[in-house]
């Protein structure tokens, strides 16, 4: 009685996997079936549209895939330790990339003063970036074999290449080359990588680093000029390092586990430690570079009170007329902007100016005045520095 009931339990488990397989496929030929669509007539009939499309697509397949087959909630044990990877290597990655800027300069980014803003420019690629790890983690949870998993990801990769490439120019070698190196490896690394992680782990750690990685650069006021190809390399290193890291916690589970746990901890131990180390000396003015908060509104609209500016420190010579420079007549670093500058053997006298206030400064600043010209600011970045100063200024 047992051996019936046994079979008849498998025969019915057997019926319901067969039953999902051929769901999946539907949905891989649903899948299939809009990306022909979006690359023939969204994008060259509607290409003004083709985001909300993408959107309102995203959105339903998720819901049906749902409806379908349900949300089974992911309670694999190494959820929480890959979601420390991902975070980890994030930071290694800022903190590096960040670092590199110093020395090889900085440049703007979508970066924009209004959140409500930063929300309009973001929310269809939250929703489709969501709805994308989602459906994966719905389908993968329900396929049986490897073929399933590698049709879903060459979708993905196909989908996400033509949405990269649109409006590129295709037309020489060179940009071919530049737009493969750039936008498509990059694109196959992370795809396989997400894959990877949702078939194995949960759809929370892909979810958490795609986030990130694609729009981390509408919260940043200013963005490392590292370059197109180094931007390349970090973008096939970094989905790399985390499959190797899932991998090695998959092969050794619990042992490993235990030892990645400490590991990451000397990680970002390590990493604090960095970050107060170069906080320290950015505001000791051990670098060329020096940073100081802004406790007046002297400067609006360039910066204001609460802002921090970066200073380069640079010699009197090399200091130009509208450049803001930064100098200490015995109160403090001041920056006000050179409305005129004389020399007269040897001396470089250097009238100011606050671009909110309405005369010049009544001093006029020599060389050994000058300490440096500010390069970035800010927004808001200050405002610690400030209160303190204003609290022991109370007392």
């Amino acid at each position: 009685m047992c051996n019936a009931a046994y079979a008849a339990l498998h025969k019915l488990l057997v019926m319901i996997m067969k039953k999902n397989i051929k769901r999946v496929y539907i949905f891989e030929i649903i899948l299939l079936i809009f990306i022909i669509m979006f690359k023939a007539i969204a994008i060259k009939s509607y290409r003004e549209y083709s985001l909300i499309i993408n959107t309102i697509f995203w959105l339903l397949i998720t819901l049906f895939g749902y409806i379908t087959f349900g949300f089974s909630r992911d309670k694999n044990y190494l959820k929480p330790i890959t979601i420390k990877i991902v975070v980890t290597i994030l930071l290694l990655y800022f903190v590096s990339t960040y670092l590199m800027g110093f020395f090889i300069g900085f440049g703007y980014s979508h970066f924009d003063n209004n959140i409500l803003v930063i929300l309009k420019n973001i929310y269809p690629y939250v929703i489709i970036f969501t709805c994308m790890e989602i459906f994966r983690y719905i389908i993968l949870k329900n396929c049986t074999s490897k073929k399933e998993i590698i049709i879903l990801t060459i979708e993905y990769i196909a989908l996400n290449i033509i949405m990269g490439i649109s409006g590129k120019d295709l037309s020489n070698a060179k940009n071919i080359f530049v737009i493969t190196s750039t936008i498509i490896v990059p694109i196959i690394a992370n795809e396989s990588m997400y894959s990877y992680v949702t078939y194995n782990v949960s759809f929370a750690p892909s979810l958490i680093y795609r986030l990130v990685i694609e729009l981390y650069a509408y919260f940043m006021p200013f963005l490392p000029a590292i370059g197109d190809y180094l931007s390349a390399i970090f973008s096939l290193i970094l989905p790399f390092v985390i499959y190797y890291q899932v991998r090695k916690e998959i092969k050794y589970k619990d042992a490993y586990h235990r030892m990645a746990k400490k590991t990451l901890r000397r990680i970002v131990l390590a990493i604090m430690l960095a970050f107060v180390s170069l906080l320290a000396a950015l505001t000791s003015g051990f670098f060329k570079y020096h940073i100081i908060a802004i406790v007046s509104n002297s400067m609006k609209p360039t910066y204001k009170r609460g802002d921090a500016v970066i200073i380069e420190k640079v010699l009197a010579s090399e200091v130009n007329e509208g450049d803001i420079l930064a100098f200490d007549i015995g109160t403090g670093i001041i920056t006000h902007r050179v409305v005129k500058i004389k020399y007269d053997k040897g001396v470089y006298t250097f009238i100011t100016k606050g671009d909110n206030n309405e005369t010049i400064d009544a001093l006029d600043i020599t060389n050994e005045n000058v300490y440096g010209v500010v390069k970035y600011a800010l927004n808001n970045a200050g405002y610690p520095t400030v209160w303190i100063h204003e609290l022991f200024e109370r007392r």
